[in-house]
């Protein structure tokens, strides 16, 4: 029985939708933020109350039927005429911040798991200021190649046009591997951001697959 079969309301919950798109609840809710968005509001999904923090509800058919629908996939190509285009560099780094919290805040923020199991962001939650950490290098206190395949901590990758309103979410379907460049010997790497088409193909496959 599918999660759709066991649900007579037509909304529902973002927690049930995701898993009836087969796609993990907190990519739900970026794709809804994301500039090419299919998802409406007042068609696909609503709020419980007039604030923008109001907990989503989901219409079953509407979402999966926009979700579903096709799309021009976006491809990459060599661009001969660079005169009219951008492309958007992003650096990671790895970057170690502290912080002083006291013991209360600290055991109340570790209680503070909402009923679909996430905590609220930890910058937010604790109002407190981040500094720097003084002690040099991350590499000098752990191995960070198998965060970013780099000893210095950092690494390069690029996209085509501006994205930078949905880097987290472009930055998510890259290749450690294959996009990113970390030494001096490499070519920063053109990276794919296709971000709707991916989910969307990924969902098709699972909703495609026999249970």
């Amino acid at each position: 029985m599918t999660v759709a079969n066991s649900i007579k309301c037509e909304w529902v919950t973002s927690l049930v939708m995701a898993k009836h798109l087969g796609i993990h609840y907190s990519t739900l809710l970026r794709l809804r933020r994301n500039e090419c968005s299919p998802f409406r509001e007042g068609h696909c999904y609503r709020r419980t109350g007039f604030s923008s923090q109001a907990t989503l509800q989901w219409h079953l058919e509407r979402t999966e039927a926009a979700f579903t629908s096709p799309i021009d996939t976006q491809k990459i190509a060599t661009v001969e005429n660079v005169d009219d285009k951008d492309v958007t560099l992003v650096r990671y780094r790895v970057v170690i911040e502290e912080a002083v919290v006291s013991l209360e805040q600290f055991q109340k923020y570790n209680r503070s798991c909402d009923e679909e199991g996430y905590y609220p962001d930890p910058d937010e939650f604790f109002e407190c200021k981040f500094e720097d950490w003084q002690m040099g290098c991350p590499s000098m206190m752990f191995d960070v190649c198998d965060l970013v395949k780099s000893e210095d901590g950092h690494g390069y990758v690029a996209f085509m046009d501006d994205v930078r309103s949905e880097t987290d979410d472009v930055v998510s379907l890259t290749d450690p591997c294959f996009d990113w460049k970390h030494t001096n010997k490499e070519g920063i790497g053109l990276a794919n951001n296709d971000y709707m088409g991916y989910w969307r193909k990924r969902a098709q496959l699972e909703m495609s697959t026999p249970k």
